[in-house]
């Protein structure tokens, strides 16, 4: 409805440690970013929009290219403290797009739970982030353009060659595997393993897409905490996976504009209705996948 797409997208790091887990809020994300952090570990950009949830986290640092992706959507951008790189970049203003909300200076519309300890224990929801906007009298509108959705009912594939993926980020620990369900048309989560769980829920994700998009990821010169850079401006090789099936795309990001997922003919790519979790994968590491 037009008061659900008017609203100011809220984007979130959320970690992805194992002390971390179930993380909360991750199921109710319209759009999910996942990539590499630091030494191996990988971390979301969670962006929310359509839904509303009381519990979001654990929040953790940012990074430099997530605030590029959430500068993208003109969202707000919630997260505890970050990279030095991407703190001055954040101080200087130069992601034009974004509201910046760190926990360090706005500790009020963040809580700290109980139940994990620190640095695990940062939660925030969408109410406190929305509170935020209208409390400062920011802009609480959404300005970015969206993406293209198939109109019609999505449907499963008649040939199902993609109903086992499987992404080998680094470790074991971080390794993702995702199933096709048929009956619900969709993909649901396994992470370590096993059933990638929202602690909101209690219930396993589930995707409508997933966008593979192998990108340029280097360490950062002499940086002991091992951070990395990611290129995300350019032109790459990807998989969208929907209904079952794989289809190889080619994305593209020119600068002040949005990253585009064409195929084979250069047709850009309409996505289902439904959570869309994009895959940020090193250029080094292969995904694979089988069907039926």
């Amino acid at each position: 409805s037009p008061e659900i797409s008017h609203k100011r997208p809220l984007a979130v790091i959320v970690e992805n440690h194992p002390a971390a887990r179930p993380q909360s809020g991750l199921s109710e994300a319209d759009i999910v970013y996942e990539t590499l952090a630091e030494g191996g570990i990988t971390r979301f950009l969670a962006i929310f929009q359509t839904k509303d949830t009381q519990s979001i986290g654990p929040v953790r640092s940012a990074r430099d290219y997530f605030a590029e992706i959430a500068n993208d959507y003109s969202s707000l951008f919630a997260h505890v403290g970050g990279s030095d790189e991407v703190l001055l970049k954040l101080q200087n203003k130069q992601y034009k797009n974004l509201e910046d909300v760190n926990q360090f200076y706005q500790a009020s519309f963040f809580d700290r739970i109980k139940t994990k300890p620190a640095p695990h224990n940062v939660y925030t929801s969408t109410n406190k982030l929305r509170n935020y906007l209208e409390n400062k009298n920011l802009n609480n509108k959404n300005s970015f353009n969206g993406w293209s959705f198939i109109t019609a009912n999505n449907n499963p594939s008649l040939t199902q060659t993609a109903t086992t993926i499987e992404i080998p980020f680094s470790l074991p620990s971080y390794k993702v595997t995702y199933f096709y369900n048929q009956k619900e048309n969709n993909y649901i989560r396994n992470q370590a393993g096993i059933p990638h769980l929202d602690a909101n829920t209690k219930q396993q994700i589930r995707v409508k897409n997933i966008i593979i998009q192998y990108v340029n990821i280097t360490s950062l010169p002499d940086d002991p905490k091992l951070h990395v850079n990611i290129k995300l401006l350019g032109t790459g090789k990807g998989l969208i996976f929907k209904d079952g099936d794989s289809i190889p795309v080619t994305w593209t990001k020119e600068i002040l504009k949005d990253t585009v997922f064409t195929d084979k003919n250069g047709e850009l790519i309409k996505l289902n209705r439904g959570t869309t979790w994009i895959e940020l994968v090193p250029q080094t590491n292969k995904v694979t996948w089988k069907g039926n």
